[in-house]
């Protein structure tokens, strides 16, 4: 008999963040074991998308809802097409992935950049 679960089937996760989060709601963030900061385009610890609600300035030790999986925005840091694998740009944005890079989602519309693109975090491991 089950009387509870230990799975988290929600789509956010509050993490505490590590440094002051540049980027704001709708973009990339990665983990380490003291907690979350704006993704680069070196990091491949990548977790999930900062929900939008969340706006700038975002400090150290706050907590943020972050999306870890499922269909969701993420902001265009180039023009972006519909099915592209994507990663983490500098200032957490929108990139599509190139050899070696981590996949963090696919484009389900296309946009330019500074504009929100539709994606599915899949987290696809690294691009060949």
């Amino acid at each position: 008999m089950f009387i509870g679960t230990v799975i988290n089937d929600s789509a956010s996760v509050s993490f505490k963040v590590k440094e002051d989060l540049t980027g704001g709601g709708l973009t990339a963030v990665a983990l380490s074991e003291d907690g979350i900061k704006t993704a680069s385009s070196t990091d491949t610890a990548l977790v999930g998308i900062v929900m939008a609600e969340n706006e700038l300035p975002i400090k150290a030790g706050e907590d943020v809802a972050v999306q870890v999986k499922d269909i969701g925005m993420w902001i265009a840091g180039e023009t972006i097409k519909a099915g592209d694998f994507l990663t983490s740009g500098d200032d957490g944005v929108a990139m599509k992935a190139t050899s070696g890079k981590f996949i963090l989602a696919q484009a389900l519309t296309g946009g330019i950049k500074g504009n929100a693109v539709q994606i599915q975090i899949i987290k696809a491991g690294f691009a060949s």
